[in-house]
């Protein structure tokens, strides 16, 4: 087994050659009193005595200290001068000996994410886990929260709140008609606008408190065919008319292409990735109006049953989804239920705990919040006693584990953001000190010898934090992980484990995702990237530290014309 890797300006800098063109208006020539024979060849000294002499060059001004002497009288046919030098700091030594230098760096089968270069795995397996609802450990005492979706600290008491009952408002910057679907995702509001024509435009992060933004979110679109918005000028607009998040970190969302109707032409099914909270990468789109369901304007996913909810507001009905990998999807009409509602249309739905939660419109001003339940076997959901009015019109109903979100669309006075409550109890005070998670074991065929972790976590205090750890030999040995750092097992084994560590009553595990193998490529090259030096480059001198175990080499080349020709 070999490893090459090939560097460019490894950590080293050169000798400059000065040019004698760049150095003939610096020099300034003085004359003496002597006598001088024609036809006679001198060779004199610098003013000081010395026969070499250093030119200082900078800010772009002339050098003037390097003076010449000459003998009056003498005729000047010829100069002829040897010049050598350097940079103005002698050897200029950059070290490329972090994380970051060599993640800057072309691998070819080679792996960069740790303080040295190995060779890369012959093949890797990757296991992600969103803490999704089924998880459970082995040993510790974190709570697997199935309304986040994330590990935390144990809760020690609970809370609740009458169904529709309002518990906060917060005054919405976004305009008229300017807002779509909202969510809390994170510790962040998410608030889709229904006002731009750029799919990166479209969902902002906001805080909390007063719906500032934060930052837009990158929508990569990816391998989707996500049509332009579509309509009337003053309609087309791109905006996501309700949305759900599972326990696998994807959105599942309904967006609008014009956001004064919702015809089947005007909408799109998309599932995005949304891992990390900046970027949501879309992952396929559906058409979900096929066989006269016509248009969807509601979706949820329902913890209590781990299913897809989409609701059908022409046909009276709320049906489950399985969407596929593939762009594909499958309807269960078995479980599908209709509804008698008294209002027309249904624009956001929640689904938990065998009800349904509905925002409905009650006029062109206004919107109601209902309540449905499954009665037995009947395939008709229930009315439930209770509505709850909201003076203003919008899109989208989100249910976050604790409390109901939707923000206004339509209002021409103020507009809010509101939460409500749902009559279901929520853990809250969560125990402070530390717990503890450890995963079921990954069983493998060979040994486990290197693996990566790739981790997402939160704290809002000071001091808290969450610690990662992997074991290759069934917990037998730790290895504490940095994030996006690759570890090479002392104790290699087949029985592949991650725990964690919560310290602090804020600390949250979101998810972490796996790389590993069991075998090394058997050769792999690593390029740095060019390296400006302000110079030309005459000499190279390369120096680096390797461990290279029996039956191993390495070779470090290097090359000042970008590549073009290598030397060892």
């Amino acid at each position: 087994m070999s490893s090459e890797v090939n560097r460019r300006h490894i950590p080293s800098m050169l000798v400059l050659i000065f040019l004698l063109s760049s150095l003939a208006p610096l020099l300034d020539f003085t004359s003496d009193v002597a006598e001088a024979s024609g036809g006679q060849r001198h060779i004199y000294t610098f003013t000081d005595g010395s026969n070499e002499a250093v030119a200082l060059y900078q800010s772009g001004q002339k050098a003037t200290n390097v003076k010449v002497s000459l003998p009056r009288g003498a005729e000047v046919t010829a100069v002829e001068m040897t010049l050598s030098g350097a940079s103005s700091t002698g050897w200029n030594q950059i070290q490329q000996t972090s994380r970051a230098d060599w993640m800057a760096g072309d691998s070819v089968d080679t792996d960069s994410r740790s303080d040295s270069i190995s060779l890369g795995l012959a093949s890797s397996t990757l296991n992600f886990s969103s803490h999704q609802i089924d998880e459970t450990p082995t040993s510790g005492n974190a709570w697997n929260d199935n309304g986040s979706f994330s590990i935390r600290q144990p809760h020690t008491s609970n809370a609740s709140e009458t169904r529709f009952n309002p518990q906060r408002t917060v005054t919405s910057p976004f305009g008229n008609q300017g807002a779509g679907a909202t969510l809390n995702y994170r510790g962040w509001t998410y608030v889709s606008t229904f006002a731009s024509t750029t799919l990166n435009q479209v969902v902002k992060k906001t805080y909390p408190n007063n719906l500032s933004t934060a930052s837009s979110v990158a929508i990569v679109e990816g391998n989707c065919n996500i049509p332009s918005p579509t309509g009337s000028t003053w309609g087309a607009y791109y905006g996501f008319r309700d949305w759900t998040i599972s326990d696998d970190e994807k959105l599942y969302a309904i967006l609008g292409l014009n956001r004064q109707s919702a015809s089947i032409s005007e909408l799109v099914m998309v599932v995005l990735d949304i891992r990390y909270e900046d970027v949501w990468t879309c992952e396929n789109t559906y058409d979900l109006s096929s066989n006269s369901y016509g248009p969807y304007t509601g979706i949820s996913y329902d913890r209590s049953r781990d299913l897809i909810w989409v609701l059908h507001a022409v046909r009276n009905t709320v049906t489950p989804y399985t969407f596929n990998s593939d762009g594909t999807f499958e309807r269960n009409t078995d479980l599908q239920y209709s509804y008698f509602s008294s209002y027309s249309e249904q624009n956001g739905l929640v689904a938990h705990n065998n009800m349904f939660f509905f925002r409905s419109q009650f006029n062109y001003y206004q919107d109601r919040l209902e309540a449905y339940a499954i009665s037995g076997t009947s395939t008709t959901l229930a009315k439930q006693t209770g509505e709850r009015s909201i003076s203003a019109r919008g899109f989208g109903l989100y249910y976050d584990g604790s409390r109901l979100s939707l923000i206004d669309h339509y209002m021409w006075s103020a507009r809010y953001y509101r939460e409500y409550g749902t009559g279901w109890a929520y853990p809250i005070s969560a125990q402070p000190g530390t717990s503890s998670w450890v995963s079921e074991p990954i069983i493998t065929n060979d040994d486990v010898i290197m693996a990566n972790l790739e981790t997402s976590w939160s704290a809002t205090s000071t001091g808290d934090r969450v610690d990662y750890w992997v074991s290759a030999d069934n917990g037998t040995h730790w290895v504490q992980v940095t994030n996006n750092e690759t570890v090479h097992f002392s104790n290699p084994g087949n029985h592949l484990r991650w725990k964690l560590q919560l310290v602090g009553g804020t600390a949250v595990s979101w998810w972490l995702s796996m790389e590993y193998g069991t075998s090394y490529a058997t050769s792999g090259t690593w390029t740095s990237p060019k390296i400006p030096t302000g110079t030309q480059v005459g000499t190279l001198q390369p120096q680096w530290t390797e461990t290279t175990p029996a039956g191993t080499s390495l070779s470090v080349e290097v090359s000042n014309d970008n590549g073009t020709n290598w030397h060892s």
